[in-house]
This record gives structure tokens, C-alpha cells and sequence, in this order.
């Protein structure tokens, strides 16, 4: 990741397998996590030594280099436009790509356009959800789940949540809202992917399950068609 020059998104990347990591020890038991930290701290070692000539090169260049806003902090605490959120499971809300340049005089949508890092669907979220009511992997999915909430609130900057993420030693140089979209993603793709599972082996939901399910994702189309609607004074 590093030598394909993206040193911003190997970070993130890096924080969230680190967390994975973490919660990895949570199932081991009887010494196994010696064992396990020991592979572990090899590989990170291993990576250490191939990456050096490129993380080398790019500290010498930081001395000489133009960062624009990744200077003194300048991008601590960007996010993106809470407007843009309804279209993270809509991404064409509000239209095709730059679609809405010339006419959102405020310039929010085509703000959001030039910086959204990805977005995901609502099939998507639906078996993510089904991923998180079906057993099993419970540190696993609570470190997932919360991963999730927590980056959606710091790329959109919800008050206080996201200042959580920024604690994170380096943050205040890193583009988080623009490159850290992908691991979000990724974690609602190992839900689906527990979600897809259950079903594929045959297995069925209960009724309160079904309902808590549809329930929660009822209420996040809800809160999405909401913010869309209060948004559209500041869109137009």
C-alpha cells in the first residue's frame, strides 16, 4: 500500500487491522495469544524492513514537499457535508456526478462530489444487518459495528463522535474523510457476508429478529429521506 504511493490510506488501513488484531485476541485462549502475537509482530516486521526505502524517501520529501492542507493540522477535523450522507446508500440522489454544478449555488453537492471516498447500497446494508442479528463472531461484529458508526460520524463530522477517531496519534495530516470510506466498506462486506451465510446454509431468521431488522433499516431510509428533505434549502 505504501509503495503504491498512498501513505494516507495505508494508515487507515493499518489502524483498522490493528483493531482487528486486537479483537483477534478475544478468541484465543489457553497461550494461544502468545503464539498469535508473536506471528503477528514478525509480519509487522517483515513489512517494516521491505517499506523502509519508500517510508524514507517520503519523510525526505515532507522536508521539501508542498502538502497544501496536510500542513500544520490544516485538514484536522474536515469532514463532508452532512447533506451528502442520504446519498452514502443513494449515491445518485442528487444526480449524476457534477450533474448539480451550476445549478447548487452553494456549491455543497458538487463539494461533496469532489471529496466522497465511496459509498455503499442498501442491499448491502440489509445483509449487513442480518449479519448482526445471526450468531456468532460476537467481538468480531461488535468492533465491526462500532468501526462503522464511528468513521460514518467523523467523515461527516458529527458533533463530538467523530473527535473520537481523531485521538488517533498523526489524524490531524490525514485526508480521513476522503480515504478512510473503503475500510467502513469493508466492514459492512464481512457482515454481509455472515448475513449471506446464514441464509445460504438453509438457515431462517426468527420473527424478532425480522422484525428488529426491518425495523433498523426502516428507520435508516428514514433518517436518510429526512436529511435529504431539510437539506434541499442549502443544496439549491
Amino acid at each position: 500500500s505504501l509503495y503504491a504511493g498512498f501513505p494516507e490510506a495505508a494508515y487507515l488501513d493499518t489502524v483498522f487491522a490493528g483493531c482487528w488484531i486486537i479483537t483477534r485476541l478475544f478468541y484465543l485462549r489457553n497461550g494461544n495469544w502468545k503464539q498469535f502475537l508473536a506471528k503477528v509482530s514478525t509480519g509487522i516486521g517483515v513489512g517494516i524492513l521491505i517499506a523502509i526505502p519508500i517510508i524514507l524517501a517520503f519523510y525526505d520529501y515532507l522536508h521539501v514537499g508542498y502538502v497544501g492542507l496536510h500542513s500544520d493540522a490544516a485538514i484536522k477535523g474536515l469532514s463532508l457535508p452532512p447533506a451528502g450522507l442520504p446519498a452514502l446508500i443513494f449515491p445518485y440522489l442528487y444526480g449524476p456526478i457534477f450533474a448539480a454544478y451550476g445549478f447548487n449555488p452553494s456549491g455543497i453537492i458538487t463539494t461533496w462530489w469532489s471529496n466522497v471516498g465511496g459509498y455503499i447500497t442498501l442491499p448491502l446494508v440489509l445483509f449487513s444487518l442480518i449479519g448482526l442479528a445471526v450468531k456468532g463472531h460476537k467481538y468480531l461484529k461488535i468492533f465491526l459495528a462500532g468501526w462503522i458508526i464511528i468513521i460514518v460520524a467523523r467523515v461527516y463530522g458529527f458533533p463530538d463522535l467523530w473527535r473520537v477517531f481523531d485521538l488517533i496519534p498523526g489524524m490531524s495530516s490525514v485526508a480521513v474523510y476522503r480515504y478512510v470510506q473503503p475500510t467502513f466498506e469493508l466492514a459492512l462486506i464481512i457482515l454481509s457476508a455472515f448475513g449471506l451465510d446464514h441464509l445460504l446454509r438453509g438457515k431462517r431468521l426468527s420473527k424478532r429478529q425480522t422484525i428488529s431488522i426491518g425495523g433498523v433499516l426502516s428507520l435508516i431510509i428514514l433518517v436518510a429521506i429526512i436529511i435529504a428533505f431539510e437539506s434541499r434549502k442549502l443544496i439549491i
